[in-house]
């Protein structure tokens, strides 16, 4: 099956960057990027949102955030 978007339901990969840095969740010595619905749980507006295809069947976007959003201690911007 051949993905082209995400639902509003179903959890997809977020490759969220801000100047050039790329959103990290940090947890156990795992680094991971966000798996979530939408980016509404960070309150976020992308600028630009690119489709770049499946991981593990599930639906990955990069998306470029024009201001710093304020995230979970667990988070970090890493270059």
């Amino acid at each position: 099956m051949f993905v082209t978007s995400a639902t509003a339901v179903e959890q997809a990969y977020w490759f969220i960057f801000y100047k050039r840095k790329l959103l990290s969740i940090f947890d156990n010595g795992r680094v991971t990027v966000p798996f979530i619905p939408d980016l509404s749980i960070f309150d976020l507006e992308p600028v630009e949102k690119q489709y770049l295809g499946v991981l593990d069947n599930c639906p990955c976007y990069a998306v470029e955030i024009p201001n710093e959003p304020s995230i979970p201690e667990n988070m970090k911007f890493i270059g």
